[in-house]
């Protein structure tokens, strides 16, 4: 690309662009007809707050508008990272960009980043969604840079399918900007996630500014950065197929939002010929969330050299508090996780333990006792099939040289869950754990 037009913007304080950044035309939003599925879509009131005028990029769909007390050159810093995230989405990807011009508002104040959706395509064939994008300024130019590339994704998803729940688009949008552009993932954001493990990807939540669970959202990238690391390929097909998978032409007749596939649909077909289908992919996700930034993790999730990325356990036990019972704290969401760690530090020579679990039966689950070795390395696993009636146990003996076991379950739901569908109960899980000496 010639030089002189890599970096082209222009600061234009006209009222014309006034208005356009900061107020939309009137919609009138009609009553969803019966059986209507997917993610309603919002017509806001207002946008956020702008000082006259916009910084314009002649070569990528963006237009930053900033907020009173946030420079011009944080302004023009936005642009440059959202036209970097744009060439990347497009060369590296080949994703479309969208094809109306993305408004990024920088505030001082609000979430890290959220796209929001304020408008259906009626001249698309599929249901496609147009969105601006909110930025926090912050002084960090790489998390800022990370927030910006993390809006640009969201609206490039939107702009292909408006249907995913707030969570799976804030996590897959977050997995796209680490395959993209290579920018470290936003610590804040891993280590939200990594506190709640209750909370899944797959779940709804609300997109309220100052909706608590908006940066865990974008932690569950790590959901999809093991997925893509573990399955995906060079030229990045299981990323195409879970984003172009769930964009089908909606017929005339049938209402906006209908019933089309979404990611997990796509997921459930991809894996039904992998060893344990969908199950078992949770399953291995789950025990890679527990164990990322150690060494015993077969997928080296977020920085390597980071465990606190790692799934935060409901309890951590020595052997002297056994017998113990634990119960989970919250309930645990469709795919999401609940671990408890056994140290065995202080357990004797010629140790075992036995391990029952007790969860909602009107969920399935399963679960995995994993040995970690000397040097935080995996040593084994021992894999329950389809928990169905709400109890599973098992032992695990000759613990000479095993310095920790990690027991993981995940919640599977009713494993026909659907996102677009009122979703079964969140599950509840305890953890039963008793020591053997010989």
């Amino acid at each position: 690309m010639d030089p002189s037009r890599r970096v082209a913007w222009v600061f234009v304080a006209v009222a014309s662009l006034l208005a356009r950044g900061t107020s939309l035309a009137q919609c009138v939003v009609p009553a969803p007809p019966r059986n209507t599925l997917g993610t309603a879509i919002p017509c806001e009131s207002s946008r956020p707050s702008a000082l006259p005028g916009a910084i314009l990029s002649f070569r990528a769909p963006v237009a930053v508008h900033i907020a009173a007390g946030v420079s011009v050159a944080t302004g023009t810093a936005v642009l440059a990272a959202a036209e970097r995230a744009c060439d990347a989405i497009e060369s590296r990807l080949h994703l479309p960009l969208p094809t109306a011009t993305v408004d990024i508002y920088v505030t001082p104040d609000g979430p890290m980043v959220q796209a929001v959706p304020y408008a259906m395509d009626d001249t698309s064939l599929w249901d496609a969604a147009r969105a601006y994008v909110r930025v926090r300024a912050v002084p960090d130019t790489q998390r800022l840079a990370r927030a910006v590339s993390e809006g640009i994704s969201q609206a490039v998803l939107l702009d292909l399918n408006a249907d995913p729940p707030p969570s799976e688009l804030r996590a897959l949008a977050s997995s796209v900007t680490t395959l993209a552009t290579e920018l470290p993932l936003d610590a804040a954001s891993a280590l939200a996630f990594a506190r709640t493990p209750w909370h899944a990807p797959f779940a709804s939540a609300g997109s309220a500014p100052d909706d608590p669970r908006i940066d865990a959202d974008r932690g569950g990238g790590m959901y999809f950065d093991h997925l893509f690391r573990r399955w995906d390929d060079n030229h990045h097909r299981l990323l195409e197929d879970l984003v172009w998978g769930p964009v089908q032409y909606t017929p005339v007749d049938a209402p906006r939002l209908w019933d089309e596939p979404d990611v997990f649909d796509i997921l459930r077909r991809l894996f039904q010929s992998q060893p344990g289908d969908l199950a078992g992919m949770a399953l291995d996700t789950a025990i890679d969330l527990a164990l990322a930034g150690t060494p015993a993790s077969e997928d080296g999730l977020g920085d390597a050299d980071n465990p606190a990325f790692a799934s935060l356990p409901l309890r951590t036990l020595a052997w002297r508090d056994l017998p113990a019972w634990v119960e989970s704290s919250q309930p645990i969401e469709a795919l999401g996780v609940a671990t408890v760690t056994l140290d065995l530090a202080d357990a004797p020579l010629g140790a075992g333990a036995s391990v029952w679990l007790h969860v909602s039966p009107y969920n399935h689950w399963m679960v995995s006792i994993v040995r970690i070795g000397r040097g935080d390395h995996f040593v084994s696993r021992v894999d329950s099939e389809v928990i169905t009636d709400g109890a599973w146990s098992a032992d695990a003996e000759a613990l000479d040289g095993i310095t920790r076991l990690v027991i993981v379950a995940v919640n599977l739901a009713t494993e026909d869950y659907e996102p677009d569908l009122p979703a079964v109960a969140d599950g509840v899980v305890t953890f039963h754990v008793v020591s053997q000496t010989h």
